[in-house]
């Protein structure tokens, strides 16, 4: 007798989450169900609502901010910010279509959890606390609005080019330039007056 193939929670999800993208929260379970390449009751044996199925699928995990800590002290750390600075812009740009999904749905009695963008910059915040405290940033600079102001700029870059419909535009020499920008303020020391 032939085993039956397996498909895994992630394959399930990211067939419904492609789904939900192109058709939003109102798509069929069949539809999700044929791009899974299974029964909608199989779908349900995992997840018992739609509801739940459509937040496993849009919830999403960064990867950028778990290996700061192995950046810390080493290399150039402005080559170290740029590549930083290009991980959040490809985090974003996956992100940013998901949340704006999902806000447009509201779950109730959701778990309390640190939201994925809050705890990127709480690390964030952190890898330039450990930098400053090396010496090799600013000894007076505030990590934490650093941090915001970092991931905030480059969300809302990401932001614009969804409302203009753009198609990665000249992001290599945005970030050169926010990160060169930026640079200037976390390397030395603001005048003393004005």
């Amino acid at each position: 007798m032939a085993r039956t193939p397996t498909i895994t929670d992630e394959q399930i999800l990211e067939a419904a989450r492609q789904v939900f993208l192109e058709q939003g929260f109102n798509a069929p379970a069949t539809d999700i169900a044929a791009r899974a390449g299974i029964s909608s009751g199989s779908i349900f044996k995992r997840y018992q609502t739609k509801e739940a199925l459509f937040f496993a699928a849009m919830n999403c995990e960064s990867q950028w901010a778990g290996g700061l800590g192995s950046l810390v002290g080493h290399g150039e750390l402005k080559v170290n910010l740029e590549a930083i600075a290009h991980a959040v812009l490809s985090f974003a740009r996956e992100l940013l279509p998901r949340l704006m999904l999902s806000w447009s749905v509201r779950q109730q009695n959701r778990e309390d959890h640190e939201p994925v963008l809050a705890r990127d910059i709480r690390l964030l915040s952190e890898f330039f606390l450990a930098e400053r405290e090396l010496g090799r940033l600013r000894p007076s600079l505030d990590t934490e609005v650093t941090a915001t102001t970092f991931v905030g700029t480059i969300v809302n870059y990401v932001m614009l080019e969804v409302i203009a419909e753009k198609e990665d535009s000249n992001s290599h020499e945005f970030i050169k330039a926010f990160v060169d920008t930026l640079w200037k303020g976390l390397i030395s020391s603001p005048p003393d007056s004005f």
